[in-house]
């Protein structure tokens, strides 16, 4: 058994239909629901809100609720004084501009990195990796600032269209001599850069051959350059296995 009661919704115009029954407390206002059909869990049944099995049909007039397993079946009618409100509609969240190559503040911040050299070689040869051409996409900043707003050194690595060679983004990892910086999330690409077909060229292309070396990682594939060079990493396990 179960009992309905409609009282006046404070919060504007309508009604709110409040159900009880001998195993749950059920509450709606059918007036969030847009004009159409809806599904919704069972005032009389339900069990959670993902056990949908009662449709809610509703109009200019009112609304109507049936469940397809108990038979539950509740009407709801508008007074004629009253105006059916709209339903809350969230705002869609604007996304943000996608740079299809290297922006402006991208590119000015490649051009403010240097060769490789102290803490940068320091910590390459901690993680036991062999230290790559001054004329590859790997160089170091000495300060650089992270968004979490710490400022120290930083490998930097160029990210360039593995067809085009096109400059696409930037790899940052901030590093002390003897590891990575002791700070939350301290691998980044650049924000708002697509790095589609995208690869850290270790060695430039004019020094590919006849054999190549892809890893995932930058010290896996300067690791991996003391058995076979030139070597590039592919930024991540998706690219990778392309």
């Amino acid at each position: 058994m179960s009992a309905a009661h409609i009282s006046k919704n404070p919060g504007g115009a309508g009604f709110i239909a409040t159900y009880q029954n001998t195993q749950a407390h059920h509450t709606f206002d059918w007036q969030d629901y847009a004009i159409g059909n809806h599904r919704l869990a069972c005032p009389e049944c339900g069990r959670g809100s993902r056990d949908k099995t009662a449709g809610l049909k509703v109009d200019q007039e009112g609304a109507v609720v049936h469940c397809f397993r108990c038979s539950y079946t509740e009407s709801f009618r508008l007074k004629r004084s009253t105006m059916r409100r709209a339903p809350c509609i969230r705002p869609q969240r604007q996304q943000a501009q996608q740079h299809t190559t290297l922006s402006d503040w991208g590119r000015s911040l490649w051009n403010s990195t240097h060769e490789l050299s102290g803490i940068a070689e320091d910590y390459l040869m901690t993680r036991h990796c062999y230290l790559p051409p001054v004329y590859g996409d790997l160089r170091w900043h000495h300060a650089l600032k992270h968004p979490g707003g710490y400022v120290g050194p930083a490998l930097v690595g160029l990210i360039t269209d593995i067809h085009t060679n096109e400059a696409l983004s930037l790899h940052r990892t901030w590093i002390t001599a003897t590891g990575k910086a002791d700070i939350e999330k301290p691998r980044l690409l650049l924000g708002g850069h697509t790095i589609e077909n995208g690869v850290i060229k270790l060695w430039p292309a004019e020094d590919v051959n006849c054999v190549l070396g892809v890893a995932e990682g930058i010290e896996t594939a300067l690791s991996m350059a003391w058995c076979v060079q030139p070597v590039w990493a592919a930024i991540d396990a998706g690219h990778l296995g392309k």
